[in-house]
């Protein structure tokens, strides 16, 4: 046996005492970023969605028809549950070569995004702007 003992261990059990719970709590950090990250992407995309679907439509009733339908399937393809989702149509510039605006927001729930289901909640908001398309004639 060398002459230093076992003076090592001490030293690296303290390491992993002290190591091992900061791993984990960074771990659990990053991995609720990533869920609130990928909650943002979702709903940006929902209303990116939303707003070109209510630009394609022909009437500012399906206007608004089509963009609750595509931020629900947008929300609902991402496997983001949203309790409420609000998905808000601003038709005020409606006409040719005007614009629709729309605003999702959504308190989704972060544990539905991944294994770990912690169960927190976080509130987030998207606003996309589209020109209604020009080679369409909207109707009122």
């Amino acid at each position: 046996m060398p002459w230093y003992g076992d003076r090592g261990w001490g030293s690296a059990l303290l390491l992993t005492i002290v190591a091992v719970p900061l791993i984990a709590v960074a771990a659990v950090f990053l991995m609720g970023a990533a869920r609130l990250a990928s909650a943002h992407r979702a709903i940006d995309d929902a209303a990116d969605n939303a707003a070109r679907a209510a630009a394609e439509s022909a009437s500012v009733p399906a206007a608004k028809a089509a963009a609750n339908q595509a931020a629900s399937a947008t929300v609902s393809g991402r496997k983001l549950v949203c309790t409420p989702m609000t998905v808000s149509v601003d038709t005020s510039d409606w006409g040719r070569e005007g614009t629709v605006a729309v605003t999702v927001t959504c308190t989704a729930q972060l544990g539905s995004l991944s294994p770990t289901r912690l169960g927190r909640s976080a509130t987030v908001t998207a606003h996309s702007v589209s020109v209604i398309d020009t080679a369409r004639q909207p109707g009122p």
